[in-house]
């Protein structure tokens, strides 16, 4: 079933600009299963890859997967043989698919980038050859009321986060030009769905929206599963109103410099700022408190401090915030209110601009994390993570969403009791938690099932497990994770086709980009992805996002950008900034060889000069170039930044001594 995909221009815009002729985007055909029992949801994406190129290549792709969902499956049909990952450690997981792209061996790793947002990748496809690959989550089912409930599966840019922070491999990338579609089966049992043009439970969409099941009827229930350790497990999944239980929380709100910002980068919702918006959200949310509830206000920036305390109305604190400024030190934040504080209940209000945070410490801390993400380029890995693990609420402001009533809606959500929480030694017995306005509560036995599981009596155990997760050490909770084949902030699934044909040399790296929201066609943000890959040093010598997309929509540069851009003018001529323009991805295995044909002039003449310095020469010889010397030697100063300059380092350097290498990177002044 192909996608509706062009080669040409496209292959042009997302392979490179000098793309070889004929290549196009390896994802060819998508279909959807979905079965719906007893208020869960198992969703299997199959996809399938095609090399239609004549070097062997590496097909990515970054999307999003709902954030409280649990992967725990990835399978791959090469040929006529299946295979099936194994989860382990990320670092292990991305050291052993490293190993194996060196090796020349077809891999398949899939990670969980931050919560919501995952990334799969496939090397070494054979020219000519097709690699299916199916992965399987499982999700409970979002109550409606009075009987209804639904399964949202995101598809796209902007269902779960606001812009991307990742680079290279990783990014999130999104064409205007490109059409995904897939075909989608849904089997509901008792239940009645509903989906675009659904009939006799298959239907056809394409993926530029999210895929929305309606569902009514015989919804919820009881669903059995297995451990990985072979016991029985039975979930149950209610739903349950919030309840007019009393508030004791604490508002954390984020007072850096980045609050001071519009709070939407489309133009829409008023020139209110981040931080203008939710002070108003935090007033009208005071107006709809009770007597007997108590909620403390915290603001922070590089430091954290309580602005008032339980016996001050909300309402009269808004007014003592601090303005805008400082760093973002979301870690040390919430760390200082778990030990400052006595309330269960921690909103954090945030444009999410930090990673830095211990997420298993504080998820054991006991307490209930509910998020607010504000603004069009909010993006927090591990704040995510931190409110999925505890049971609480993501609440994400982008375009014409109102900040304040969002904040509003967050308070409001943390009415509903929590779910007792206590950490403890894996096994469990009983777990259980709240998400989407249903009780999802997980029981073990101690009687181990007897016949072979099916994939959905698996998941059930993965999800049980999944829950259980913050409830235990990090050590353990990486051992459970790994056993049950999760991926999550701890555990990625991986596979190496060992019996499969080796590859000589590097895969050419393809990046698969996602459909464009029609909400984002025209919004000024969306213009950063698509820039064009000579702005890459600019941006990588700046790190100035703002800069980065006026160029990139080629808009007149106010005199910020023109003084920026003429402070950064030197540094673009070194050897560094010379390769971060090198186009690494497009044909990694030329420059391995140390060829420069499809470099830019100045460039390659810049590695020529380089190849005479006699620290270079000592180190080449039969079968490797000075030219390859130098190009890997750029290559090194990038990092893990380009994933596929990595890899060309790794393979010239390998086995060089050590001393002499650093001596010549210093020649070069790398």
């Amino acid at each position: 079933m192909p996608s509706s995909l062009e080669s040409g221009q496209l292959a042009t815009r997302y392979f490179g600009g000098d793309a070889p002729e004929g290549s196009r985007i390896p994802l060819v055909g998508e279909r959807m299963r979905i079965l719906i029992r007893g208020g869960l949801a198992l969703v299997t994406r199959e996809q399938r890859f095609q090399n239609g190129e004549e070097t062997s290549i590496e097909a990515s792709i970054t999307f999003p997967v709902p954030v409280h969902a649990t992967l725990c499956r990835l399978s791959a049909q090469v040929g006529e043989r299946v295979l099936i990952a194994q989860a382990q450690l990320r670092q292990q997981a991305r050291e052993t698919y490293e190993h194996a792209v060196d090796e020349g061996k077809a891999a398949i790793l899939h990670e969980e980038l931050v919560r919501g947002v995952h990334m799969l990748s496939i090397t070494h496809i054979p020219p000519g050859e097709e690699i299916t690959v199916s992965h399987s989550w499982i999700l409970p089912l979002a109550s409606q009321g009075a009987g209804k409930a639904l399964l949202r599966i995101p598809v796209t840019l902007g269902d779960v986060y606001g812009r991307s922070p990742f680079s290279d491999a990783d990014d999130l990338v999104t064409s205007p030009h490109v059409v995904h579609e897939a075909e989608i089966e849904v089997d509901a049992g008792g239940a009645h769905a509903e989906v675009r043009g659904l009939a006799k439970g298959t239907t056809r969409l394409r993926l530029d929206a999210p895929v929305d099941i309606h569902l009514s009827g015989d919804i919820w229930g009881f669903s059995n599963g297995r451990a990985a350790d072979g016991r029985a497990v039975a979930m149950s999944v209610v739903p349950h109103a919030v309840d007019a239980v009393e508030i004791t929380a604490a508002v954390l709100v984020d007072r850096s410099g980045s609050m001071a910002s519009g709070a939407s980068l489309r133009g829409r919702g008023g020139a209110a700022t981040k931080h203008e918006a939710v002070k108003a959200g935090l007033a009208g949310a005071a107006q709809a408190l009770k007597p007997r509830d108590q909620v403390e206000l915290w603001q922070f920036d590089n430091a954290c401090e309580r602005v008032s305390g339980p016996d001050i109305p909300l309402g009269m604190a808004v007014g003592k915030l601090g303005e805008p400024q400082g760093g973002t030190d979301i870690g040390g934040a919430l760390a200082r209110v778990v030990g400052g504080s006595e309330a269960g209940e921690i909103i954090l209000v945030t444009d999410g601009l930090s990673h830095a945070l211990d997420v298993q410490a504080l998820a054991n801390s006991g307490r209930r994390f509910t998020v607010v993400l504000v603004g069009d380029d909010a993006l927090e890995a591990n704040v995510g993570r931190l409110a999925a693990l505890t049971g609480g609420e993501i609440f994400l402001v982008t375009g014409a969403n109102d900040p304040a009533a969002a904040v509003q809606a967050a308070i409001a959500s943390v009415r509903r009791p929590a779910t007792t929480f206590a950490t403890g030694t894996w096994p469990f017995e009983t777990v259980s938690t709240f998400v989407g306005g249903a009780l999802v509560s997980a029981e073990w036995s101690g009687e181990k099932v007897a016949v072979e599981p099916s994939g959905f009596d698996q998941a059930v155990g993965a999800m049980a497990a999944a829950i259980a997760l913050p409830r235990l050490s990090e050590e353990q909770a990486a051992t459970v994770a790994t056993g049950h084949g999760i991926v999550c902030h701890l555990t990625s699934l991986v596979l190496v086709d060992e019996a499969g044909a080796v590859q000589e040399g590097l895969p050419a790296q393809r990046k698969i980009p996602l459909m464009v929201v029609d909400a984002l066609r025209e919004a000024p943000s969306y213009l950063a992805f698509e820039a064009p890959s000579h702005l890459a040093p600019v941006q990588a010598q700046m790190r100035h996002p703002t800069l980065f997309a006026r160029l990139a929509s080629n808009r007149p540069a106010d005199s910020e950008s023109v003084s920026l851009l003429r402070r950064v003018a030197p540094a673009a001529r070194s050897p560094a900034a010379m390769a971060a323009r090198i186009d690494w991805a497009l044909d990694p295995d030329t420059l391995r060889r140390g060829e420069l044909s499809r470099l830019p002039a100045g460039i390659a003449d810049r590695v020529r000069e380089a190849a005479k310095v006699p620290e270079v020469l000592a180190l080449s010889g039969p079968g490797r170039e000075a030219t390859a010397i130098v190009l890997a030697l750029m290559a090194r100063s990038l990092g893990m930044w380009k994933r596929s300059a990595a890899r060309v380092a790794r393979s010239v350097l390998k086995g060089l001594d050590r001393e002499a290498v650093e001596r010549a990177a210093t020649a070069l002044g790398l």
